[in-house]
């Protein structure tokens, strides 16, 4: 039957709890919810149902509207078969379709370059990754998006096993320490250092960071720090600065670098300790490190066990001298070749590697500065 004429507008108004049975066509208002239904009317009336209806505002769940999602998979030409039969699809929620996706922006990440993302960043691994569901839970195990932005952070960020972090690009996604380490591997209880592997807890193994920067301020402290861990991948990774891009200590084995990039470390690149097995390097850019010599000995690197090159140049105003030192350190004894050649003006320094595993330099006075890139093979 066709409306004619409009009499009353009834409206009810009350908080959400209170909300009554509304009579056919009256309003009500929902004050603290910001929520307005309709009443459906009687059966006799010819509803389908007693009750009322929600008109949809800004304030309104969509998404719980929505209670099932079927995959169509339409991009093919025809709609997929999810089910044992296409009467039959399979239907999940669209709550946990959502949740197949994990972003540290669900975990309140800005990455605006200004906020402090610490409590955010470490809550969404912690959340994901929980200690007492490591190992035993995997479906709450996944993947963690970071997407693109500079996330600052003022302590590290703990990486327990299993976990994979994935960025929007090395130049896209920037994590930066305003001093300290930024990403620092962890056991299943996020313990580190002299703790780790205590109180019953999992060495940390199976990790995977890739496509993001990891950035620091510190000169002091690695920008990325394993310590005891196993089969721990980076692809496609940035380390900038720190006394080491990268510090691999106690018996860590199996670690990956692939397709990334190391520039500003104060001391080097890639700190390995003796008893770390099996590191693997493709395909990485290693930046030079350039070091101001004052008058005496200065330790340029850290000759670990195993083989390697070094590539300088010593400077001394308009004076060089260019190298290239090829040693070899076990069982206590490096043995070293150091070929390089100079102009006319020799220069009064003295490029060692001791016994105890340093590299040295002596100049005679101040004024020099020697760069250098350190290229090892475990």
């Amino acid at each position: 039957m066709a409306i004619v004429q409009i009499s009353q507008i009834q409206l009810r108004r009350g908080l959400q709890q209170d909300l009554p049975q509304l009579a056919s066509a009256e309003m009500g208002w929902s004050l603290d919810t910001r929520r307005l239904f309709i009443g459906n009317g009687t059966l006799s009336e010819g509803a389908p149902t007693v009750g009322y209806t929600e008109i949809l505002t800004e304030h309104s769940n969509f998404l719980g509207f929505i209670s099932s999602y079927t995959f169509a998979g339409t991009d093919a030409g025809y709609t997929s078969q999810t089910g044992a039969t296409i009467l039959a699809p399979v239907t999940r929620s669209l709550q946990s379709v959502l949740d197949d996706n994990v972003s540290v922006r669900d975990f309140g990440t800005k990455g605006d370059g200004v906020t402090d993302d610490t409590l955010a960043l470490n809550r969404a691994i912690q959340q994901i990754y929980v200690s007492s569901l490591n190992g035993t839970h995997r479906n709450v195990q996944r993947t963690i998006k970071i997407p693109a932005g500079t996330y600052i952070i003022s302590s590290p960020i703990l990486i327990p096993p299993n976990v994979t972090l994935v960025g929007d690009g090395k130049n896209n996604t920037v994590i930066q320490a305003t001093a300290g380490t930024v990403f620092s591997i962890v056991d299943s209880l996020f313990q580190s250092g002299t703790n780790i592997g205590t109180n019953g807890a999992t060495l940390p193994s199976v990790i995977s960071i890739r496509d993001l920067s990891a950035q620091t301020a510190s000169t002091t402290a690695p920008t990325v720090l394993i310590n005891t861990a196993t089969d721990v991948t980076f692809d496609n990774v940035k380390f900038i600065g720190g006394n080491y891009g990268l510090s691999i200590t106690g018996a860590s084995s199996y670690i990956k670098l692939n397709y990334s990039f190391f520039s500003g470390a104060a001391v080097k690149s890639i700190y390995v300790d003796p008893a770390v097995t099996g590191l693997v390097a493709r395909t990485n850019y290693f930046d030079t490190t350039n070091v101001t010599l004052p008058s005496g000995t200065t330790t340029i690197s850290t000759l670990t066990a195993g083989a390697g090159v070094v590539k300088y140049q010593i400077t001394n105003g308009a004076n060089y001298r260019i190298g290239e030192l090829k040693y070899n350190n076990s069982n206590g004894v490096t043995k070293f070749d150091d070929e390089y050649a100079e102009p006319t003006t020799a220069l009064s320094a003295n490029l060692f590697a001791n016994a105890a595993g340093y590299l040295t330099c002596n100049v005679a006075s101040t004024g020099y500065s020697i760069k250098y890139n350190h290229t090892q093979f475990i």
